[in-house]
């Protein structure tokens, strides 16, 4: 961690060989899944999508 150069790091899109999911459902976490998937998906309601509405949920 020291090694980082933390005033420097991109903002972007960086692929990685896997990333690490977890879902909540039923009112908990289950285990962790390791996927090579670049790709989430998410239901088109779902109201992260619609900026307005999360703007104003977050006031």
């Amino acid at each position: 961690m020291e090694n980082i150069d933390w005033k420097n790091l991109p903002f972007g899109y960086l692929k990685t060989d896997w990333n690490i999911r977890c879902y909540f459902r039923n009112g908990k976490w289950g285990e962790l899944e390791t996927s090579s998937s670049e790709y989430v998906n998410i239901h088109i309601a779902a109201t992260g999508l619609h900026y307005g509405q999360e703007a104003f949920e977050g006031m």
